[in-house]
Protein backbone atom coordinates (compact mmCIF):
# COMPACT_ATOMS: atom_id res chain seq x y z
CA UNK A 1 0.00 0.00 0.00
CA UNK A 2 1.60 3.35 -1.06
CA UNK A 3 0.59 6.90 -1.68
CA UNK A 4 -3.20 7.42 -1.38
CA UNK A 5 -5.28 9.35 -4.28
CA UNK A 6 -6.69 11.58 -1.60
CA UNK A 7 -7.47 11.60 2.15
CA UNK A 8 -10.77 10.66 3.70
CA UNK A 9 -13.45 13.37 3.64
CA UNK A 10 -12.78 13.94 7.90
CA UNK A 11 -9.31 14.65 6.88
CA UNK A 12 -9.85 17.30 4.34
CA UNK A 13 -12.23 19.10 6.09
CA UNK A 14 -9.48 19.35 8.99
CA UNK A 15 -6.89 21.19 6.90
CA UNK A 16 -9.03 22.98 4.10
CA UNK A 17 -12.06 24.00 5.83
CA UNK A 18 -12.34 26.87 9.11
CA UNK A 19 -13.80 26.00 12.17
CA UNK A 20 -15.33 28.89 12.88
CA UNK A 21 -15.48 32.55 12.11
CA UNK A 22 -15.99 35.74 13.84
CA UNK A 23 -15.88 39.55 13.61
CA UNK A 24 -13.08 41.51 14.86
CA UNK A 25 -11.37 44.85 13.60
CA UNK A 26 -7.94 44.99 14.99
CA UNK A 27 -5.41 42.60 12.87
CA UNK A 28 -3.61 40.57 15.04
CA UNK A 29 -2.16 36.89 15.44
CA UNK A 30 -3.05 34.99 18.39
CA UNK A 31 -1.52 31.34 17.40
CA UNK A 32 0.14 29.47 15.06
CA UNK A 33 -0.67 25.72 15.11
CA UNK A 34 -0.33 22.83 13.06
CA UNK A 35 -3.63 22.19 12.19
CA UNK A 36 -3.41 18.28 12.64
CA UNK A 37 -2.22 18.23 16.17
CA UNK A 38 -2.79 22.19 17.49
CA UNK A 39 0.01 21.32 19.74
CA UNK A 40 0.45 25.00 21.50
CA UNK A 41 3.32 27.15 21.69
CA UNK A 42 3.84 26.63 25.50
CA UNK A 43 4.40 22.86 24.99
CA UNK A 44 7.53 20.94 25.01
CA UNK A 45 6.66 19.33 21.29
CA UNK A 46 5.66 22.36 19.58
CA UNK A 47 7.03 23.27 15.78
CA UNK A 48 6.12 24.01 12.55
CA UNK A 49 7.50 21.48 9.92
CA UNK A 50 8.97 22.55 6.72
CA UNK A 51 6.84 21.70 4.26
CA UNK A 52 3.96 21.06 6.42
CA UNK A 53 0.27 22.88 6.31
CA UNK A 54 0.17 25.25 9.30
CA UNK A 55 -2.61 27.68 10.33
CA UNK A 56 -2.63 31.15 12.16
CA UNK A 57 -5.37 32.12 13.89
CA UNK A 58 -6.18 35.80 14.98
CA UNK A 59 -8.79 38.67 13.52
CA UNK A 60 -8.79 41.02 10.14
CA UNK A 61 -6.48 38.12 8.19
CA UNK A 62 -8.68 38.06 5.19
CA UNK A 63 -12.12 37.86 3.69
CA UNK A 64 -15.04 37.57 6.44
CA UNK A 65 -15.97 33.91 4.39
CA UNK A 66 -13.52 31.42 3.70
CA UNK A 67 -11.82 31.58 0.30
CA UNK A 68 -10.32 28.60 -0.66
CA UNK A 69 -7.24 27.81 -3.14
CA UNK A 70 -8.97 27.15 -6.86
CA UNK A 71 -6.92 24.12 -7.60
CA UNK A 72 -2.42 23.63 -7.97
CA UNK A 73 -0.35 25.05 -8.18
CA UNK A 74 -0.87 26.47 -5.23
CA UNK A 75 -0.85 30.74 -4.91
CA UNK A 76 1.04 32.86 -2.65
CA UNK A 77 -1.54 35.19 -2.21
CA UNK A 78 -5.44 34.08 -2.27
CA UNK A 79 -7.88 37.12 -2.11
CA UNK A 80 -6.13 39.39 -0.77
CA UNK A 81 -4.38 37.50 1.93
CA UNK A 82 -0.80 36.45 2.18
CA UNK A 83 1.52 35.10 4.85
CA UNK A 84 5.10 36.07 5.28
CA UNK A 85 7.81 33.84 7.43
CA UNK A 86 11.24 35.44 8.04
CA UNK A 87 13.76 32.56 9.58
CA UNK A 88 17.24 33.70 9.19
CA UNK A 89 17.12 37.04 7.85
CA UNK A 90 15.28 35.78 5.14
CA UNK A 91 11.65 35.83 4.59
CA UNK A 92 9.41 33.35 2.71
CA UNK A 93 6.15 33.40 1.33
CA UNK A 94 3.66 30.60 2.52
CA UNK A 95 1.31 28.71 -0.03
CA UNK A 96 -2.10 29.34 0.48
CA UNK A 97 -4.43 27.22 0.86
CA UNK A 98 -7.73 29.24 2.66
CA UNK A 99 -7.95 32.45 3.87
CA UNK A 100 -10.84 33.50 6.25
CA UNK A 101 -11.26 36.40 8.87
CA UNK A 102 -9.99 34.68 11.81
CA UNK A 103 -8.15 31.70 10.14
CA UNK A 104 -5.46 31.54 7.37
CA UNK A 105 -3.76 28.23 6.51
CA UNK A 106 -0.94 27.70 4.29
CA UNK A 107 2.07 25.43 3.09
CA UNK A 108 5.08 26.21 4.33
CA UNK A 109 7.99 26.77 2.30
CA UNK A 110 10.24 23.16 2.27
CA UNK A 111 13.32 26.11 2.21
CA UNK A 112 12.70 27.59 5.25
CA UNK A 113 15.55 27.50 7.81
CA UNK A 114 15.42 25.57 10.79
CA UNK A 115 15.33 27.47 14.06
CA UNK A 116 13.39 30.71 15.82
CA UNK A 117 10.70 32.36 13.23
CA UNK A 118 7.90 34.70 12.60
CA UNK A 119 5.17 34.91 11.10
CA UNK A 120 3.21 37.81 9.45
CA UNK A 121 -0.07 37.90 7.80
CA UNK A 122 -0.85 40.76 5.53
CA UNK A 123 -4.32 41.43 3.99
CA UNK A 124 -5.53 43.97 1.52
CA UNK A 125 -1.96 45.57 2.03
CA UNK A 126 -1.81 46.10 5.61
CA UNK A 127 0.11 43.66 7.35
CA UNK A 128 -0.43 42.36 11.23
CA UNK A 129 2.80 42.84 13.86
CA UNK A 130 5.06 39.44 13.42
CA UNK A 131 4.35 36.81 15.69
CA UNK A 132 6.49 34.10 17.25
CA UNK A 133 7.03 30.65 16.36
CA UNK A 134 9.54 27.71 15.73
CA UNK A 135 10.70 25.82 12.56
CA UNK A 136 11.20 21.94 12.77
CA UNK A 137 12.60 20.15 10.22
CA UNK A 138 10.16 16.99 10.44
CA UNK A 139 6.95 17.29 13.70
CA UNK A 140 4.40 15.35 12.92
CA UNK A 141 0.46 16.07 13.72
CA UNK A 142 -2.18 13.22 13.93
CA UNK A 143 -5.78 14.29 12.41
CA UNK A 144 -8.27 13.67 14.06
CA UNK A 145 -12.55 13.22 13.75
CA UNK A 146 -12.92 16.09 15.82
CA UNK A 147 -10.52 18.53 14.39
CA UNK A 148 -9.25 18.82 17.90
CA UNK A 149 -5.68 16.95 17.90
CA UNK A 150 -7.43 14.69 20.87
CA UNK A 151 -10.00 11.56 20.50
CA UNK A 152 -10.11 9.23 18.02
CA UNK A 153 -7.45 9.75 15.01
CA UNK A 154 -8.04 9.87 11.50
CA UNK A 155 -6.97 6.23 10.53
CA UNK A 156 -8.40 3.96 7.05
CA UNK A 157 -8.03 0.85 5.53
CA UNK A 158 -8.30 0.37 2.09
CA UNK A 159 -11.74 -1.22 0.44
CA UNK A 160 -12.54 -2.45 -3.35
CA UNK A 161 -15.38 -0.24 -3.71
CA UNK A 162 -15.51 3.74 -3.95
CA UNK A 163 -14.60 5.86 -2.20
CA UNK A 164 -11.75 2.36 -1.84
CA UNK A 165 -11.25 3.61 2.07
CA UNK A 166 -13.22 3.27 4.89
CA UNK A 167 -12.22 4.87 8.55
CA UNK A 168 -11.53 3.00 10.92
CA UNK A 169 -14.49 2.92 13.88
CA UNK A 170 -15.72 1.41 16.85
CA UNK A 171 -17.41 -1.15 15.06
CA UNK A 172 -14.72 -1.59 12.33
CA UNK A 173 -11.59 -1.46 14.51
CA UNK A 174 -8.52 -2.43 13.22
CA UNK A 175 -6.75 -5.96 13.15
CA UNK A 176 -3.23 -6.35 14.18
CA UNK A 177 -1.04 -7.72 11.38
CA UNK A 178 -2.79 -5.34 8.37
CA UNK A 179 -2.03 -2.58 7.33
CA UNK A 180 -3.43 0.73 7.81
CA UNK A 181 -3.01 4.76 7.02
CA UNK A 182 -2.65 7.01 9.82
CA UNK A 183 -3.03 10.93 8.66
CA UNK A 184 -2.04 14.16 9.06
CA UNK A 185 1.16 16.50 8.47
CA UNK A 186 4.61 17.64 9.16
CA UNK A 187 6.65 14.85 8.15
CA UNK A 188 9.60 17.49 6.58
CA UNK A 189 10.56 18.83 3.30
CA UNK A 190 9.72 17.30 -0.21
CA UNK A 191 10.40 18.76 -4.04
CA UNK A 192 7.03 20.70 -4.07
CA UNK A 193 5.01 22.75 -2.06
CA UNK A 194 2.78 24.09 -4.23
CA UNK A 195 1.55 21.17 -6.26
CA UNK A 196 1.30 17.33 -5.53
CA UNK A 197 5.19 16.23 -4.49
CA UNK A 198 6.62 13.13 -6.13
CA UNK A 199 9.28 12.49 -3.60
CA UNK A 200 6.84 9.34 -2.47
CA UNK A 201 8.60 7.74 0.45
CA UNK A 202 10.03 10.82 2.61
CA UNK A 203 12.20 8.44 4.21
CA UNK A 204 11.94 10.49 7.85
CA UNK A 205 12.95 8.58 10.92
CA UNK A 206 9.33 7.44 11.88
CA UNK A 207 8.15 5.72 14.95
CA UNK A 208 5.18 4.99 15.41
CA UNK A 209 4.00 3.25 18.60
CA UNK A 210 0.17 1.77 19.12
CA UNK A 211 -1.05 1.16 22.43
CA UNK A 212 2.83 1.77 23.68
CA UNK A 213 4.65 -1.17 21.25
CA UNK A 214 6.30 0.03 18.14
CA UNK A 215 4.91 -0.59 14.63
CA UNK A 216 6.56 -1.57 11.41
CA UNK A 217 6.34 1.79 9.50
CA UNK A 218 6.20 0.93 5.47
CA UNK A 219 5.35 4.29 4.04
CA UNK A 220 5.79 7.52 4.92
CA UNK A 221 5.31 10.41 2.51
CA UNK A 222 3.04 13.17 0.44
CA UNK A 223 -0.14 12.04 -0.11
CA UNK A 224 -1.57 13.66 -3.68
CA UNK A 225 -2.00 16.89 -1.62
CA UNK A 226 0.76 19.43 -0.82
CA UNK A 227 1.67 19.23 2.55
CA UNK A 228 -0.87 16.63 3.69
CA UNK A 229 1.19 12.95 4.83
CA UNK A 230 0.14 9.77 5.54
CA UNK A 231 2.48 6.92 7.40
CA UNK A 232 1.05 3.58 6.33
CA UNK A 233 2.17 0.79 9.38
CA UNK A 234 1.39 -2.46 10.49
CA UNK A 235 -1.17 -2.56 13.65
CA UNK A 236 1.41 -4.67 16.14
CA UNK A 237 0.21 -8.08 18.25
CA UNK A 238 -0.86 -7.77 21.28
CA UNK A 239 -2.88 -4.63 21.56
CA UNK A 240 -6.49 -4.37 21.53
CA UNK A 241 -9.48 -1.78 23.06
CA UNK A 242 -11.40 0.94 22.12
CA UNK A 243 -8.91 4.08 23.16
CA UNK A 244 -5.54 2.28 21.82
CA UNK A 245 -3.25 5.48 21.86
CA UNK A 246 -1.39 6.30 18.63
CA UNK A 247 2.24 9.03 18.76
CA UNK A 248 4.54 9.11 16.07
CA UNK A 249 8.13 10.21 17.43
CA UNK A 250 10.60 12.09 15.20
CA UNK A 251 13.60 12.38 16.57
CA UNK A 252 13.18 14.15 20.09
CA UNK A 253 10.02 15.63 18.77
CA UNK A 254 6.49 13.95 19.36
CA UNK A 255 2.94 14.16 18.19
CA UNK A 256 -0.05 14.48 19.57
CA UNK A 257 -1.72 11.80 21.18
CA UNK A 258 -4.82 10.58 19.78
CA UNK A 259 -6.49 6.98 20.01
CA UNK A 260 -8.18 4.15 17.73
CA UNK A 261 -10.42 0.96 18.41
CA UNK A 262 -8.32 -1.93 17.91
CA UNK A 263 -9.67 -6.05 18.12
CA UNK A 264 -8.69 -8.97 17.55
CA UNK A 265 -10.42 -10.25 14.77
CA UNK A 266 -11.59 -6.74 13.92
CA UNK A 267 -15.32 -6.09 14.21
CA UNK A 268 -17.06 -4.08 16.95
CA UNK A 269 -13.91 -3.05 19.95
CA UNK A 270 -14.05 -4.40 23.86
CA UNK A 271 -12.79 -2.29 26.87
CA UNK A 272 -12.88 -2.48 30.64
CA UNK A 273 -13.71 1.26 30.47
CA UNK A 274 -16.86 0.14 27.91
CA UNK A 275 -18.60 -2.30 28.82
CA UNK A 276 -20.39 -4.92 26.73
CA UNK A 277 -23.36 -3.63 26.46
CA UNK A 278 -22.45 -0.66 25.44
CA UNK A 279 -20.43 -2.40 22.22
CA UNK A 280 -24.11 -3.96 22.22
CA UNK A 281 -25.36 0.27 21.21
CA UNK A 282 -22.28 0.80 18.56
CA UNK A 283 -23.85 -1.80 16.56
CA UNK A 284 -27.51 -0.21 17.13
CA UNK A 285 -25.72 3.12 16.09
CA UNK A 286 -24.40 1.39 12.98
CA UNK A 287 -28.15 0.02 11.77
CA UNK A 288 -29.75 2.67 12.92
CA UNK A 289 -27.95 5.97 12.91
CA UNK A 290 -27.58 6.97 15.89
CA UNK A 291 -27.68 5.33 19.80
CA UNK A 292 -28.49 7.18 23.17
CA UNK A 293 -25.74 6.83 25.46
CA UNK A 294 -24.97 8.21 29.23
CA UNK A 295 -21.93 7.78 31.31
CA UNK A 296 -21.38 8.79 34.38
CA UNK A 297 -17.53 9.54 35.94
CA UNK A 298 -17.23 9.36 40.24
CA UNK A 299 -13.93 10.69 41.18
CA UNK A 300 -11.98 10.76 44.54
CA UNK A 301 -8.69 11.87 45.67
CA UNK A 302 -7.98 9.99 49.00
CA UNK A 303 -4.80 11.99 49.90
CA UNK A 304 -2.75 14.84 48.54
CA UNK A 305 0.82 16.23 49.40
CA UNK A 306 1.06 20.37 49.68
CA UNK A 307 1.06 22.36 47.83
CA UNK A 308 -1.80 20.13 46.77
CA UNK A 309 -5.63 20.61 47.33
CA UNK A 310 -7.61 18.83 50.05
CA UNK A 311 -8.79 15.38 49.27
CA UNK A 312 -12.30 15.90 47.71
CA UNK A 313 -14.85 14.01 45.23
CA UNK A 314 -16.12 15.13 42.01
CA UNK A 315 -18.59 13.81 39.54
CA UNK A 316 -19.58 14.61 36.19
CA UNK A 317 -22.58 12.77 33.86
CA UNK A 318 -23.44 13.21 30.01
CA UNK A 319 -26.94 12.10 28.23
CA UNK A 320 -26.51 12.16 24.70
CA UNK A 321 -27.23 10.98 21.12
CA UNK A 322 -24.47 9.67 19.67
CA UNK A 323 -24.42 9.46 15.75
CA UNK A 324 -22.07 6.53 14.09
CA UNK A 325 -19.20 9.01 13.49
CA UNK A 326 -18.91 9.98 17.27
CA UNK A 327 -18.42 5.97 18.28
CA UNK A 328 -14.93 6.78 19.72
CA UNK A 329 -15.77 9.59 21.97
CA UNK A 330 -18.14 7.54 24.18
CA UNK A 331 -15.46 7.11 26.37
CA UNK A 332 -12.00 9.11 26.14
CA UNK A 333 -10.10 6.97 29.20
CA UNK A 334 -7.30 4.50 27.58
CA UNK A 335 -6.95 1.17 26.59
CA UNK A 336 -4.80 -0.90 28.98
CA UNK A 337 -0.90 -0.15 28.24
CA UNK A 338 -1.96 2.72 26.19
CA UNK A 339 -0.73 7.03 27.07
CA UNK A 340 -2.93 9.81 25.88
CA UNK A 341 -2.04 13.14 26.59
CA UNK A 342 -4.52 15.94 26.27
CA UNK A 343 -3.58 20.14 26.47
CA UNK A 344 -5.68 22.58 28.27
CA UNK A 345 -5.92 26.21 28.41
CA UNK A 346 -5.01 27.98 31.71
CA UNK A 347 -3.66 26.39 34.36
CA UNK A 348 -4.76 22.28 34.22
CA UNK A 349 -6.84 21.05 37.41
CA UNK A 350 -6.15 17.56 38.65
CA UNK A 351 -5.15 15.34 36.13
CA UNK A 352 -8.14 13.99 34.29
CA UNK A 353 -7.52 9.97 35.21
CA UNK A 354 -11.31 9.60 33.02
CA UNK A 355 -13.95 12.48 31.79
CA UNK A 356 -17.22 12.28 30.05
CA UNK A 357 -17.30 13.59 27.01
CA UNK A 358 -20.62 15.24 26.02
CA UNK A 359 -21.14 15.10 22.11
CA UNK A 360 -23.93 14.95 20.07
CA UNK A 361 -27.79 16.38 20.96
CA UNK A 362 -28.19 16.36 24.62
CA UNK A 363 -30.81 14.21 26.58
CA UNK A 364 -33.03 15.57 29.75
CA UNK A 365 -32.91 13.04 32.18
CA UNK A 366 -34.35 15.27 34.67
CA UNK A 367 -33.57 17.59 37.42
CA UNK A 368 -30.01 15.63 38.48
CA UNK A 369 -28.49 12.50 39.86
CA UNK A 370 -27.71 11.42 43.11
CA UNK A 371 -24.60 9.41 44.12
CA UNK A 372 -25.10 7.71 48.00
CA UNK A 373 -21.21 6.60 48.75
CA UNK A 374 -20.25 3.53 50.99
CA UNK A 375 -20.21 5.88 53.79
CA UNK A 376 -21.33 9.47 54.36
CA UNK A 377 -23.84 11.83 53.40
CA UNK A 378 -25.19 11.97 49.67
CA UNK A 379 -24.50 14.28 47.04
CA UNK A 380 -26.40 15.38 44.30
CA UNK A 381 -25.35 16.41 40.04
CA UNK A 382 -27.07 18.96 39.05
CA UNK A 383 -27.45 19.97 35.40
CA UNK A 384 -24.73 22.09 34.02
CA UNK A 385 -23.94 23.58 30.58
CA UNK A 386 -25.71 22.05 27.73
CA UNK A 387 -29.06 19.62 28.24
CA UNK A 388 -27.90 16.08 29.35
CA UNK A 389 -24.66 17.42 31.04
CA UNK A 390 -24.58 17.28 35.29
CA UNK A 391 -21.69 17.66 37.44
CA UNK A 392 -20.55 18.18 40.95
CA UNK A 393 -17.89 19.19 42.90
CA UNK A 394 -17.25 19.23 46.70
CA UNK A 395 -14.45 21.59 46.22
CA UNK A 396 -16.54 24.27 44.93
CA UNK A 397 -20.15 23.52 46.47
CA UNK A 398 -18.45 23.70 50.34
CA UNK A 399 -15.47 23.99 52.16
CA UNK A 400 -14.12 20.08 52.32
CA UNK A 401 -11.37 19.53 54.91
CA UNK A 402 -12.63 16.32 56.26
CA UNK A 403 -14.41 13.13 55.23
CA UNK A 404 -14.02 15.04 51.60
CA UNK A 405 -13.05 11.13 49.74
CA UNK A 406 -15.00 8.44 48.94
CA UNK A 407 -14.09 5.30 51.22
CA UNK A 408 -14.46 1.56 49.19
CA UNK A 409 -17.19 -0.37 49.52
CA UNK A 410 -20.82 -0.11 47.95
CA UNK A 411 -22.83 3.01 46.47
CA UNK A 412 -25.49 3.78 44.44
CA UNK A 413 -26.43 6.05 41.75
CA UNK A 414 -29.97 7.10 40.71
CA UNK A 415 -32.06 9.45 38.92
CA UNK A 416 -35.81 10.03 38.80
CA UNK A 417 -35.83 10.71 34.96
CA UNK A 418 -36.82 13.28 32.68
CA UNK A 419 -38.18 14.41 28.66
CA UNK A 420 -35.83 11.93 27.39
CA UNK A 421 -34.10 9.38 29.70
CA UNK A 422 -36.44 7.37 32.32
CA UNK A 423 -36.11 6.72 36.35
CA UNK A 424 -32.83 4.28 37.05
CA UNK A 425 -31.05 3.29 40.03
CA UNK A 426 -28.13 1.18 40.07
CA UNK A 427 -25.71 -0.08 42.32
CA UNK A 428 -21.44 0.88 42.15
CA UNK A 429 -18.34 -0.26 44.29
CA UNK A 430 -15.72 2.12 45.13
CA UNK A 431 -12.47 0.68 45.20
CA UNK A 432 -9.70 -0.15 47.57
CA UNK A 433 -7.21 1.87 46.78
CA UNK A 434 -3.26 0.97 45.49
CA UNK A 435 -0.97 1.41 47.63
CA UNK A 436 1.72 3.37 45.84
CA UNK A 437 5.19 1.93 46.68
CA UNK A 438 7.60 3.90 45.31
CA UNK A 439 5.75 7.57 45.77
CA UNK A 440 8.72 8.78 48.40
CA UNK A 441 11.24 8.51 45.38
CA UNK A 442 9.66 10.20 42.76
CA UNK A 443 10.03 14.33 43.36
CA UNK A 444 11.91 14.81 40.30
CA UNK A 445 11.21 12.80 36.40
CA UNK A 446 13.41 13.19 33.95
CA UNK A 447 11.44 13.22 30.99
CA UNK A 448 13.96 12.37 28.99
CA UNK A 449 13.99 8.61 30.66
CA UNK A 450 10.38 8.02 31.43
CA UNK A 451 9.18 7.07 34.55
CA UNK A 452 8.30 3.77 36.39
CA UNK A 453 5.46 4.15 39.01
CA UNK A 454 4.85 0.80 41.36
CA UNK A 455 2.00 -0.16 43.58
CA UNK A 456 0.12 -3.11 45.61
CA UNK A 457 -3.13 -3.08 46.14
CA UNK A 458 -6.39 -1.83 44.11
CA UNK A 459 -8.93 -3.51 42.54
CA UNK A 460 -8.08 -6.46 41.00
CA UNK A 461 -11.00 -6.63 38.46
CA UNK A 462 -10.12 -3.14 37.45
CA UNK A 463 -7.30 -0.86 36.03
CA UNK A 464 -4.70 1.48 37.39
CA UNK A 465 -4.42 4.79 35.84
CA UNK A 466 -0.97 6.81 36.50
CA UNK A 467 -1.78 10.31 35.46
CA UNK A 468 0.41 13.38 35.61
CA UNK A 469 -0.02 16.73 34.48
CA UNK A 470 1.86 20.61 34.07
CA UNK A 471 1.15 24.12 33.85
CA UNK A 472 3.40 25.58 31.14
CA UNK A 473 2.31 29.05 31.68
CA UNK A 474 -0.74 30.49 33.23
CA UNK A 475 -2.32 30.66 29.56
CA UNK A 476 -1.59 26.83 29.52
CA UNK A 477 -1.20 22.94 30.59
CA UNK A 478 -1.10 19.68 29.68
CA UNK A 479 -2.10 16.54 31.45
CA UNK A 480 -1.27 12.66 30.28
CA UNK A 481 -3.01 9.59 31.36
CA UNK A 482 -2.38 6.23 30.78
CA UNK A 483 -4.01 2.47 32.04
CA UNK A 484 -2.43 -0.72 33.17
CA UNK A 485 -3.81 -3.75 34.54
CA UNK A 486 -3.58 -3.83 38.06
CA UNK A 487 -2.16 -7.21 38.13
CA UNK A 488 1.06 -6.26 36.49
CA UNK A 489 1.94 -3.84 39.66
CA UNK A 490 3.84 -1.43 37.96
CA UNK A 491 3.64 0.72 34.74
CA UNK A 492 6.53 3.31 33.07
CA UNK A 493 5.28 5.98 31.63
CA UNK A 494 7.57 6.02 28.41
CA UNK A 495 9.61 9.34 27.42
CA UNK A 496 7.67 9.69 24.30
CA UNK A 497 4.79 10.69 26.32
CA UNK A 498 6.63 13.26 28.71
CA UNK A 499 8.31 14.86 25.89
CA UNK A 500 5.35 16.49 25.08
CA UNK A 501 5.74 18.49 28.51
CA UNK A 502 7.60 21.73 28.34
CA UNK A 503 10.95 21.32 30.73
CA UNK A 504 11.63 22.51 33.92
CA UNK A 505 7.74 22.80 34.70
CA UNK A 506 6.17 22.15 38.21
CA UNK A 507 3.49 19.75 37.92
CA UNK A 508 1.70 16.74 39.45
CA UNK A 509 1.67 12.82 39.66
CA UNK A 510 -0.96 11.08 40.65
CA UNK A 511 -1.76 6.86 40.88
CA UNK A 512 -5.32 5.53 40.68
CA UNK A 513 -7.71 2.72 40.91
CA UNK A 514 -10.72 2.49 38.46
CA UNK A 515 -13.01 -0.23 39.25
CA UNK A 516 -14.84 -2.05 35.77
CA UNK A 517 -17.45 0.38 34.31
CA UNK A 518 -20.75 -0.58 35.68
CA UNK A 519 -24.02 -1.15 33.07
CA UNK A 520 -26.99 0.40 33.38
CA UNK A 521 -30.46 0.97 32.22
CA UNK A 522 -33.39 3.24 31.71
CA UNK A 523 -36.47 4.06 29.55
CA UNK A 524 -34.72 6.01 26.46
CA UNK A 525 -31.43 5.06 26.95
CA UNK A 526 -29.68 2.49 24.25
CA UNK A 527 -26.83 2.28 26.81
CA UNK A 528 -25.86 3.04 30.27
CA UNK A 529 -22.19 2.77 32.43
CA UNK A 530 -20.33 4.25 34.96
CA UNK A 531 -16.94 4.60 36.37
CA UNK A 532 -15.56 5.52 39.83
CA UNK A 533 -11.83 6.07 40.34
CA UNK A 534 -10.12 6.41 43.50
CA UNK A 535 -6.28 8.26 43.31
CA UNK A 536 -3.35 9.89 45.24
CA UNK A 537 -1.69 11.80 43.91
CA UNK A 538 1.59 14.09 44.42
CA UNK A 539 3.57 17.53 43.21
CA UNK A 540 6.80 16.81 41.09
CA UNK A 541 9.15 18.35 39.02
CA UNK A 542 9.31 17.64 35.32
CA UNK A 543 13.16 18.14 34.40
Amino acid sequence: MMKSAGPPASARLLIWAALAASCAWAQVITSVQNPASNILAAMGNYGIAQGSIFVVYGSAMGPATISTAPGYPLQTSLSGTSVSVTSGGKAYSGFMVYAMSTQVAAVMPSNVPVGKATVQVSYNGTASPAFATTILSSGFGISTLNQTGAGRAVVTHPTAAAPFYALVSGADSAKPGVTYTLWGTGLGAANSDSSPATNGDLGTAVRLFVGGVSATVTYRGRSAQPGLDQINFVVPPGVSGCNVSLTVQIGLIVSNTPSMPVAPGGGTCSDPAIPSSAGAAIQAAVQKGGASVAQIAVISQFSAQPPLPLPFTEASASFAQYTPSEYGLWSSAPSAGSCLVVQSAGFPSTPPLTTVATVGAGLNAGPGLTVTPPSGASFPLTPAQGTGSYDYNIRSTVVCETNCSLQPGSGEVSGIGGVNVGPFSFAVTVPSPPTWTNEASLVGIDMFAGVTVTWSGGDPNGLTMVAGSSSAFKSAGISFICAAPTSAGQFTVPAYILLAIPPGSVGTLAVGSVAPAVPFTALGLDAGYATVIIYNEEAVDYI
